[in-house]
């Protein structure tokens, strides 16, 4: 992706964020890993407020624009998807941090109990962190069960 499309890209997601009315600081965009483009927003001061509801509930609402911000990005390229991450305000730093601790948490209980523990349903950006955190933790496994918006990460206690 050159200078050009990344200035486009920014012109669409401003264009898009006016017709949301959330007020922010023109997005910085840049290359993170695995050549994912990252798309960092920081909202206005006194616009703070906004912040939940362009992110939603668990970070469903923020996984959409993403999702609309890589089919713009996307759009008429030939060969490999080009995956986009949307951040607002530092969100998913401190929902990564949020996770870790929760599935900690689980797996000294899976320990403990010396039985499965199931965490409840949440998206599969946040079911890869808990399994890239818990790949740490000796002692336990883990792996996804369910199905659509039921899918959720059991944690297993080696024996």
């Amino acid at each position: 992706m050159d200078l050009k499309m990344i200035q486009t890209l920014q012109m669409d997601v401003d264009e898009l964020l006016k017709l949301m009315g959330i007020d922010y600081v023109v997005p910085e965009v840049s290359f993170g890993e695995s050549q994912t483009l990252m798309v960092e927003l920081k909202l206005n001061e006194g616009s703070e407020d906004k912040a939940g509801i362009i992110i939603g509930s668990h970070g469903e609402t923020l996984l959409a624009l993403e999702y609309a911000i890589a089919l713009i990005v996307n759009k008429g390229t030939e060969g490999e998807w080009q995956r986009v991450e949307l951040d607002i305000d530092g969100y998913r730093k401190r929902r990564e941090l949020e996770l870790k601790e929760l599935a900690f948490k689980m797996a000294d209980k899976a320990v403990f109990m010396k039985q499965d523990v199931h965490m409840n349903a949440m998206s599969s950006a946040d079911r890869r962190i808990v399994h890239t955190i818990l790949t740490e933790y000796a002692g336990v496994t883990t792996e996804s069960d369910g199905e659509g918006r039921m899918r959720h990460v059991v944690i297993k206690p080696q024996v």
